[in-house]
């Protein structure tokens, strides 16, 4: 469980989005290799307020790439579940710490809210 690549990113001076320069690559625990290609605009962590003892930008911002990918795309899609599963995980790989319960408990309270939903 590895990201393959950096995270290139472009602020998108919007207050809230930031666009993708070089695909982004992670290689899962099951060994599926999952590829967020460029051009995908994201707002990172969607943090709510509840939560805001996490700063929006972190060790997290991989994993919240991929995590957005996942909830904003339309049609043939995996379970929620999975994909907050997923990014429990990539947030371990990312080396994100004890904080990565937070945001994880957090995505699943309020998550329901932005699945099926583009940034």
């Amino acid at each position: 469980m590895t990201f393959q690549t950096p995270l290139v990113i472009e602020d998108l001076n919007d207050g809230k989005t930031f666009k993708l320069h070089a695909p982004l690559v992670y290689k899962s625990l099951d060994g599926k290799v999952i590829t967020v290609p460029s051009g995908f605009v994201t707002d990172l962590a969607s943090i709510p307020g509840w939560v805001r003892s996490v700063s929006k930008l972190g060790r997290w911002n991989r994993p919240a790439v991929i995590h957005d990918y996942y909830y904003s795309m339309l049609g043939n899609k995996p379970a929620r579940e999975w994909v907050d599963k997923l990014f429990l995980e990539m947030m371990e790989s990312a080396d994100v710490g004890w904080r990565r319960h937070i945001i994880y408990r957090a995505v699943r309270a309020a998550g329901w809210r932005y699945y099926d939903k583009p940034i």
